[in-house]
């Protein structure tokens, strides 16, 4: 067993102080109001101003203020702009400004559990705790008991993925790499499938986030899946740092049949069958879902059903011989 970090035990913490948080409020309506987060973290505002970064945090003797970029994008308040936690105006956010806010909130968290002998670990552990605020802004936004309750039966299917992002507020990105994070993993060990998000970048459809699950998936598509770190980018969402530079990766790289390339001239596909070539020369039964998160750039979500074994399309039919 690998030994943990001191920078494990401090994430440890904050993830258990995120936990309780979230239990405190009970049962919250979707999307997540972060303005009932803000009172037992202390943050009073979240104020406008321009920045080099998308959001940052300002301590005070009252507590914290957050501060958004005003050219972040998703931002439309002028600089100056102050909402008041204690108001409606959070409801109103945008989703990569509600990431951001959540972001900013997890650097709270942090502060708020951290002893006097971690607080210079945070500071040389930069990459890390970017790493887990953004793990932890996901969590906030997308809670796991709700994302498990709104997914059902339903993980396989895009229209309905793009739905809860919707639900939750938050971008399909957002809602895609919460799927990576432990809290929800162990959630759908009866899924055999893959989920990605796909978006247009230099003439091509390119990966920005995905999930395999179950062993047939895991092995046909899984080598598109790499371990990845996370990091905050200059439009405010969830974003990833690799040093095999996975967002480098297209559509083609799933290697699919060619007719799948034709779903995406439409807002969204509904299970279309389809056998997938894997290793040995066998074919993956499947069933495939699309649909379209944005046009501008377009952007899509696959997920994709393994409804069968290689096996199972390797093995010759039987004809009945005649009487």
């Amino acid at each position: 067993m690998a030994r943990r970090s001191r920078f494990d035990a401090v994430l440890d913490r904050a993830l258990r102080r995120t936990d309780e948080i979230a239990q405190s409020l009970g049962t919250m309506e979707l999307p997540i109001r972060l303005s009932e987060l803000a009172h037992p973290l202390r943050v009073r505002t979240v104020r406008f101003e321009p920045l080099l970064s998308s959001a940052g945090l300002e301590k005070t003797t009252h507590g914290f203020n957050i501060i958004v970029n005003t050219e972040a994008y998703g931002a439309s308040h002028p600089a100056g702009t102050v909402l008041d936690a204690s108001g409606g105006a959070w409801a109103d956010l945008a989703p990569p400004i509600r990431f951001s806010v959540a972001h900013e909130m997890a650097h709270v968290i942090f502060i708020q559990v951290v002893r006097d002998e971690s607080a210079d670990l945070l500071r040389r552990k930069q990459d890390l705790l970017e790493v887990a605020c953004n793990q932890i802004a996901g969590r906030i936004l997308v809670p796991a008991q709700a994302f498990k309750r709104e997914v059902s039966d339903q993980l396989l299917n895009a229209s309905h993925l793009r739905t809860l992002a919707s639900k939750f507020r938050v971008s399909p990105e957002v809602l895609v790499r919460r799927l990576r994070l432990r809290d929800t993993r162990g959630g759908f060990r009866d899924v055999h499938g893959y989920v990605g998000l796909f978006r247009e970048a230099e003439g091509s459809l390119r990966m920005v986030a995905s999930q395999a699950f179950g062993p047939h998936a895991q092995g046909r598509f899984g080598r598109a899946v790499r371990r990845d770190l996370l990091r905050p980018s200059s439009n405010g969402e969830a974003r990833r740092m690799s040093v095999s530079d996975d967002e480098r990766r297209s559509l083609d790289d799933l290697d699919l049949p060619p007719e799948v390339h034709s779903f995406f001239s439409e807002d969204h596909v509904d299970s279309r069958q389809l056998e997938v070539a894997c290793s040995n020369g066998l074919k993956l039964p499947c069933n495939i879902t699309t649909a379209r998160c944005s046009r501008r750039p377009t952007a899509f979500l696959i997920a994709i059903e393994v409804t069968g074994s290689p096996e199972d399309t390797a093995r010759p039919h039987r004809h009945s011989s005649d009487d």
